[in-house]
């Protein structure tokens, strides 16, 4: 999220402007989860929504929650270089900095929305304070070889598997249904906070277990980025960048024609090719940004999401609380709700994010979430807390 970079007043607009496309990408992929909040119901779409959700794997799936760890990974490394150039201790500030992100997460979770991606960001981003002193060179060693950890395991998992998913759903989201099998927020509050919390109780032994060796990688890829000068130095490597993007956009066309094949023989998508397009895509759109940021007319063609990417962190739990105010006092059964429609919804209120981001700009430094956070962190020492002005 934002995170201070230095003590001075310019900012790297391409991450914010990054940020920003990675955060519309996020909400479209949230939303159908929001409208159906059992996690453990899997179904087929049918009609225009199953083509939608074609679109949804091909480019939008798993393709911006690894944009996401990127950029934490390149913030990471921002903040504890700029406090630690004001002579204070980067793994302490940057402990609390996640202690208070675990916190959010969880009331996140607790009192609008199982989805939360902040708790996980907290808990695994304690293992950058170990690589924060490490050379670029050693940072993508440790991350190539934990994602090649990762991807076997997919890889087995896949090959090991029919991946056949019929319609089916748990027991663990019951709440959210009232006695004629409407699905709804507004059903059981109490209850559906006592079922989200067992269901993070639950999954925290799966996070801790199997997620490091997906995140952490992305994490440490964004942080030896940072490092290396990627940010701040992108002329220098427009060469390499337009290489890579190249070749993650070329790797790509093979999955996709196996995943638009599931589609016309009526199969169920594969989340293994979802899995592989989100890195190689995520990879593809980052680049591509990156080279049109380099081109002024592009640079300002873009501009209209780093405010967006600016009040990231305000940003994404006001997708919670809106839509979960909206799908629970407006729509009756949620569920009813068609896959088509929810983008539609989604493009409305990245709209008013974006114009209200703006807004709030202009007259603040920080958005509300963003300058609470900070001074959690940062509490009232003055040598901290008005000098970190360039933010990502």
């Amino acid at each position: 999220m934002n995170l201070p970079l230095s003590n001075t007043k310019e900012r790297i607009i391409s991450i914010d402007i990054i940020r920003g496309f990675a955060l519309i990408g996020i909400f479209f992929v949230n939303i159908p989860s929001m409208f159906m909040p059992d996690f453990y119901y899997h179904f087929e779409y049918v009609g225009i929504d199953r083509f939608i959700r074609l679109i949804y794997d091909m480019f939008i799936q798993t393709k911006f929650y690894t944009i996401f760890a990127f950029l934490f990974g390149v913030s990471g490394f921002y903040f504890m270089k700029s406090i630690e150039k004001k002579g204070l201790s980067p793994y302490k500030f940057f402990s609390r900095r996640l202690a208070w992100m675990l916190i959010f997460g969880v009331i996140h979770i607790l009192f609008l929305w199982a989805g939360d991606i902040l708790h996980t960001y907290a808990l695994l981003g304690f293992v950058l304070l170990l690589f924060y002193k490490s050379s670029v060179k050693k940072m993508l060693i440790w991350a190539g070889c934990l994602f090649l950890i990762y991807f076997s395991l997919e890889s087995l998992v896949h090959f090991a598997s029919d991946n056949s998913t019929n319609e089916s759903s748990s027991n663990l989201f019951t709440a959210f249904k009232n006695e004629n099998g409407e699905v709804n927020y507004y059903y059981h509050f109490i209850e559906q906070m006592k079922e989200r919390w067992n269901f993070f109780l639950t999954s925290i032994p799966y996070e801790i277990s199997v997620f490091p060796f997906e995140f952490i990688p992305i994490f440490l890829v964004g942080m030896a980025s940072a490092k290396a000068g990627l940010f701040t130095n992108t002329s220098t490597y427009l060469k390499g960048i337009k290489t890579v993007q190249y070749l993650v956009l070329i790797a790509s066309v093979p999955f996709f024609v196996l995943m638009v094949q599931e589609y016309v023989h009526h199969q169920i998508t594969s989340s293994y090719y979802v899995f592989i397009t989100g890195k190689l895509l995520a990879t593809f759109y980052v680049c591509t940004i990156l080279r049109l940021q380099q081109i002024p007319l592009w640079e300002k063609r873009l501009s209209f999401l780093a405010p967006l990417g600016k009040m990231a962190f305000t940003n994404y739990l006001t997708h919670s609380i809106i839509t979960l105010a909206i799908v629970s006092f407006f729509i009756k059964d949620t569920f009813s709700i068609s896959l088509w429609m929810q983008p539609l919804y989604a493009i409305i209120i990245i709209i008013l994010q974006i114009q209200f981001s703006k807004y709030i700009l202009s007259k603040w430094k920080y958005g509300p979430l963003e300058y609470i956070w900070r001074l959690l962190t940062y509490g009232r020492n003055k040598s901290t807390s008005t000098t970190f002005t360039r933010e990502m």
